[in-house]
């Protein structure tokens, strides 16, 4: 039965978070974060109605997009770093 519960587990995550994210560092996101967008973004960019981002992909999507138009050349590894801070102070997905 446990067994049944660690598969469970298991093909949830993989449903909700992409597989690139799970090995996410927020704490590295928070640092990349600070340093290059916060500057535009203050929390209540992330808050304002209509959102932006209804999901995590859209939320990666829009990451992405202004890493690229910043010039900055994040890696995959950091735009997913950024989306797990994100997801984890801004958004409840």
């Amino acid at each position: 039965m446990r067994s049944h519960s660690v598969a469970f587990a298991i093909v949830t995550l993989a449903i909700v978070c992409p597989p690139a994210a799970l090995g996410a560092d927020a704490e590295r996101g928070r640092s990349l974060y600070e340093n290059h967008c916060v500057a535009c973004h203050t929390s209540k960019v992330h808050r304002r109605e209509p959102r932006m981002a209804a999901n995590g992909a859209q939320l990666y999507k829009i990451v992405d997009n202004w890493q690229t138009e910043r010039g900055l050349r994040w890696s995959r590894e950091e735009t997913d770093d950024v989306v797990s801070y994100l997801r984890l102070t801004q958004y409840n997905f």
